[in-house]
């Protein structure tokens, strides 16, 4: 079983990468990769250097983020983490194992959101804080509910597990696509991307703040 664990950390001064505090069995390695334009090297993690930029770093992390199958072509299972989190457990048999089992269809974990639960909720709050243009996170929540598709049960991405599936495959593909050419608030239009290629889901245990897997660091 071949385990990735990676995040970006692109541009400014908001993240550092924070050590995996965790242990695994050795004969079941795992690999921690970071990309990132700021750091040659960062204490337990292999640095490399984007592989796709744009002018927005915000969108240069979640091309990463939404590209696992194609950065890590040989792996069966990728954890993305933001560079706010600190994974402190082993990935495969509190995670993986516990998750998305051989035995279990499903093949996406990630947390459920602890304030909102609907991209219209999100939209509101993703407005009232200015994260992004407002004419273009309401063009597409608009085109969202007028395709009839339920983006209920928000996940918050902070966190995001995958199997690498055919399905996952056409399920990040889709959420770049809306990334790319939409918001760059990936939540927006995680649950619309999974909703429309039937992706089989599971939430993981606790939120972004608090959980049994990770220590979370609040942006400097």
């Amino acid at each position: 079983m071949n385990i990735v664990v990676y995040t970006a950390i692109i541009g400014g001064i908001k993240d550092m990468p924070h050590r995996p505090a965790c242990s695994h069995a050795p004969h079941d390695p795992v690999r921690f990769v970071c990309f990132s334009n700021r750091f040659d090297q960062a204490d337990g993690w292999e640095v490399r250097k984007p592989v796709w930029q744009d002018a927005d770093p915000r969108r240069t992390a979640r091309w990463h983020k939404t590209h696992p199958e194609e950065l890590f072509p040989d792996a069966c299972y990728s954890l993305w983490h933001d560079g706010t989190h600190q994974l402190t457990v082993d990935p495969r048999r509190l995670l993986v194992d516990r998750y998305l089992p051989e035995s279990s269809p499903a093949e996406f974990a990630s947390f459920k959101h602890s304030l909102r639960s609907t991209v219209q909720e999100e939209l509101k709050a993703c407005i009232w804080m200015r994260k992004d243009d407002e004419t273009v996170m309401r063009r597409q929540v608009l085109r969202y509910q007028q395709e009839g598709i339920n983006c209920s049960g928000l996940f918050e991405t902070s966190v995001v597990l995958r199997k690498h599936t055919p399905t996952v495959r056409t399920f990040d593909e889709l959420w770049w696509n809306q990334i790319k050419n939409g918001s760059v608030r990936d939540q927006l239009s995680v649950n619309y991307a999974a909703n429309r290629t039937d992706l089989r889901t599971a939430f993981l245990t606790g939120d972004r703040a608090k959980s049994p897997y990770f220590h979370f660091y609040p942006h400097n």
